[in-house]
């Protein structure tokens, strides 16, 4: 079995460290365990020993796409025969400390007398996103294997895809989401018309949901198909987004609904008209796209089949 994690921070711990320090003038005093809390592989290695793996283990930190990386990567090992089975996903504290330094960015919304309509993906009124954590873990196991031994297999990763913008650090070129997106259909042998849903990144803020929305029409032009963003009802989970968003579409897929962008009005002028679930469509998506991106331009898509 193998463990792989996303994560990209682990911040209490780490303020915790430097304020004993201060305070004691000496790093005696932080004991031997804090180190273990402090790393941003805190996660899988305390894990891996609780567990008692023996195979993979390791955490992925590429930003708000970390979730959706290290998913992948599990698929990529499985897939090149490296591993059977691995337990995988993201995390993200949920703690003031640990999205301080993204409110300095200007990112979060300001509607704070109106909290519940203040995540507003696409949405034309959208001011910033909602911060929002935990965790989601999925467990990923060869199909032969999960079939023989009788498993309820509820969705399989047709494809991962990866790519970088290679230009700025807080603000996404497009380019790179589009290559991505295309990456991932061709590596599945799917057309764009075969998509049934693309559970986007989109976090509610100005510039990325405006550049997410222009690669998802240049990629899929007019067959674009259903759109929504979960983080309209669960605020941007962060390093845990990607695999999140797995979890959410495989439960659309077995359940059988298209779960909406709640707070969507309409898309503002000139923007690339996309078909936003604006609310719950009872039907059944059999092949799913899954978008995330984060800081530095990293770019992850997952391809999710829920028809087996």
């Amino acid at each position: 079995m193998g463990l792989i994690i996303g994560n990209d921070s682990s911040t209490v711990a780490n303020f915790k460290q430097v304020d004993i320090t201060l305070k004691e003038k000496s790093t005696f005093a932080l004991g031997a365990g804090l180190v273990f809390q402090a790393l941003n592989s805190t996660v899988s290695m305390n894990l891996n020993t609780i567990l008692g793996n023996r195979g993979a283990s390791w955490t992925i930190s590429g930003a708000c796409a970390s979730g959706g990386h290290a998913i992948g990567q599990a698929c990529d090992l499985i897939a090149m025969g490296r591993q059977d089975r691995v337990i995988c996903g993201g995390v993200q504290e949920i703690t003031w400390e640990s999205v301080s330094s993204f409110d300095a960015t200007n990112a979060f919304s300001l509607r704070e007398g109106d909290p519940q309509k203040a995540s507003r993906p696409f949405d034309k009124g959208r001011d910033g996103l909602v911060p929002s954590g935990g965790a989601a873990m999925v467990a990923l196991e060869r199909y032969d294997l999960a079939k023989k031994r009788g498993a309820n297999i509820l969705g399989k990763i047709l494809a991962y895809s990866f790519s970088s913008d290679g230009s700025r650090l807080s603000v996404p070129s497009g380019e790179g989401l589009e290559r991505c997106m295309s990456e991932c259909l061709k590596l599945a042998r799917i057309t764009t018309a075969e998509v049934d849903y693309i559970c986007a990144h989109a976090t509610s803020t100005r510039i990325g949901d405006a550049v997410e929305a222009k690669a998802i029409c240049n990629v899929f032009g007019t067959s674009a198909p259903w759109v929504s963003s979960i983080k309209s009802m669960t605020g941007h989970e962060m390093w845990m987004a990607g695999a999140a968003q797995v979890i959410y579409s495989v439960i659309m897929g077995v359940e059988g609904f298209i779960a909406p962008n709640i707070n969507f009005g309409q898309q503002e002028e000139g923007a690339p008209v996309l078909k936003i679930a604006a609310e719950t469509i009872d039907e059944r998506p059999k092949i799913i796209l899954c978008n995330s991106a984060g800081f530095g331009g990293t770019n992850s898509c997952l391809l999710i089949g829920t028809s087996l």
